[in-house]
């Protein structure tokens, strides 16, 4: 590429020297477009269901028993209870919390940008937070991913910087406090913080630049991420009873799940294993990993390839949704790639998109054996934005130099028209594709829980699936008084446990039972009379987004000197 053209990523425009009002605006504009969201989403979505109740433990309890978990984000319900205050309604203060730092990410992303490139390609990236698919759709749920992805790309800023100066003890401390509160947010956070580490004292020894210096900060940053950790791990013993750190059983479940759910279908015969009288979960029961991976091997490999491809298909997705138009998809591809490779020829940015590069693959290469799902590559966006950014700039360059002059105008006009013509594309997707706005979950799991909490008492137990219809009916804690997994076993043996478990009512989503091939899955059938069960009420309307809801008797019922058995299937 000519050198005027790479020129217009780091030269700097007397014209945008006070960029402030500028990110006010992109901000105010993120949360607009994900307020206009709001409407869409009438019940609280897949595992952020988890979030809302731990939070209303805190929120409601005034205790901080909801953020000793093991396995959720301990400071996301945290920070629900504080915005909770305000709404005094959770579903409302998760959405809000996850809309405020989703919008705020405008203002690090600027600042990483910043650190090698000019205001115009910084303004650009900024611009693109308020559109990027990704953002958008996860700033309006109740899961970590956007208060997460603020925090990385403020630990992205701060480990950039630290790199420019590794004398700098306040960088190492400020550093360590950011991955710390990460950590209380997600584990992952600690790839990006060890790499900035390494890179820092290597480029210190290299240049023989205060290395004793560097290397005194980097125990200062990590006793500060120690802290961190150890505060959480005594937090969880304090309402537990037992230590735990972060590490080891989570990935090993995780990885597990991920190798035996790659064959589809196959993820509820798992969840819900039940042998001799009780659950038993095959992705916990092996305990060596190594010899579980050697063992499936095959689907060990499958997995890492798949793995792969919705990574790639994350980086592909900066502009649009992956499941956009194919054209979508190349043209941005093609932007992420044109500027990659015109910050990697250009001198000045050379050694920075190496570092992201890298911050890419270390980031990415944990997830190739766990169960990814969507928003496990959220925060990789804000990396490949930047280099989206960079991609424009260079087209917008090089058709200035088609007509001979430095730039098409002061502003970078015709990249903020490709970002305004994508926000529009995207809004309109939001509004008309279900899986965009991640409403995989019926409502009628909602209408469910409320309709047991208008017609029985908080204190009955019911056994249903995940944790939507529990959320919804008690006002405590929702894993105390039900069972969250559907026995998958004959109906004598589920009668026989549910009595043992003194549940009061079976509450079964129809779609469970038939897309799982539950052995009960003629429960879910219209006219059924089954022993030991009393009918009380189907709701919705739709097959097979309806939920059955039985009365368990407490004794079995004889007739005519014989007991009734479960009707065949469907």
């Amino acid at each position: 590429m000519p050198s005027r053209i790479l020129d217009g990523l780091t030269e700097e425009d007397s014209a945008l020297r006070e960029p402030g009002w500028i990110l006010a605006f992109i901000v105010l504009l993120a949360m607009g477009l994900r307020f206009m969201l709001f409407r869409y989403h009438q019940i609280i979505e897949g595992d952020g269901v988890h979030y809302a109740a731990l939070a209303r433990l805190i929120s409601r309890n005034g205790s901080l028993q909801g953020a000793a978990n093991e396995y959720w984000s301990n400071l996301w319900p945290l920070v629900i209870a504080a915005f909770d205050v305000f709404t005094h309604d959770i579903e409302l203060a998760g959405r809000l919390a996850s809309t405020v730092f989703g919008s705020l990410a405008v203002i690090p992303v600027y600042l990483v940008s910043r650190e090698f490139l000019n205001v115009r390609t910084s303004l650009v990236a900024a611009s693109l937070v308020a559109a990027q698919p990704y953002l958008l759709r996860f700033s309006v749920l109740l899961y970590t991913e956007s208060f997460y992805t603020f925090l990385l790309a403020w630990v992205i800023w701060l480990g950039i910087r630290l790199i420019k100066s590794p004398d700098r003890t306040e960088r190492w401390l400020w550093l360590g406090l950011l991955v710390g509160v990460g950590l209380w947010t997600r584990p992952e956070i600690q790839a990006p913080a060890v790499l900035f580490v390494i890179v820092s004292l290597v480029r210190s020894f290299l240049k023989r630049r205060a290395f004793r210096k560097a290397l005194r900060g980097s125990l200062l940053f990590a006793g500060v991420a120690l802290v961190f950790l150890f505060s959480r791990a005594l937090l969880i013993h304090n309402y537990l009873g037992k230590w735990h750190f972060g590490f080891g059983e989570k990935a090993a479940i995780n990885i597990r799940m991920g190798i035996l759910s790659y064959d589809h279908g196959e993820a509820e015969k798992f969840i819900n294993a039940f042998e001799k009288g009780r659950f038993v979960n095959l992705w916990q029961k092996k305990t060596a990993l190594l010899p579980f991976l050697w063992e499936n091997r095959a689907r060990a490999v499958g997995r890492m390839k798949f793995n792969a491809s919705r990574i790639l298909e994350s980086y592909a997705a900066v502009l649009t949704p992956t499941k956009g138009v194919p054209w979508h998809r190349k043209t941005a591809m093609s932007l992420v790639f044109l500027g990659i490779l015109g910050m990697l020829l250009s001198r000045r940015t050379r050694r920075w998109a190496l570092l992201l590069i890298l911050i890419l693959l270390v980031y990415s290469f944990p997830w190739l054996l766990v169960f990814v799902l969507d928003r496990f590559v959220v925060p990789l966006a804000i990396i490949s934005i930047i280099f989206t950014a960079a991609g424009l700039l260079v087209l917008e360059s090089g058709i200035a130099a088609l007509f001979q002059r430095r730039r098409l105008t002061a502003w970078p006009v015709l990249s903020f028209l490709i970002v305004i013509s994508f926000v529009m594309r995207t809004t309109s997707w939001a509004r008309h594709d279900r899986d965009f706005i991640w409403e995989k979950d019926p409502v009628v799991l909602k209408e469910a829980g409320l309709f047991l909490k208008d017609h029985f008492p908080q204190e009955t137990r019911i056994l249903t699936w995940g944790p939507h219809i529990p959320f919804y009916f008690y006002d405590g804690n929702p894993y105390d008084r039900c069972i969250q997994n559907i026995p998958y076993a004959p109906y004598e043996e589920v009668i026989d446990y549910v009595r043992r478990k003194k549940v009061a009512l079976l509450v079964l989503p129809e779609w469970v039972l038939i897309g799982s091939d539950f052995p009960v899955k003629s429960l879910a059938a219209e006219g059924v009379q089954v022993d030991g069960l009393n009918f009380v009420k189907v709701i919705g309307r739709q097959e097979p987004e309806r939920i059955w809801i039985y009365k368990v008797l407490k004794k079995r019922i004889f007739r005519a000197g014989r007991r009734s058995r479960m009707p065949e299937s469907l």
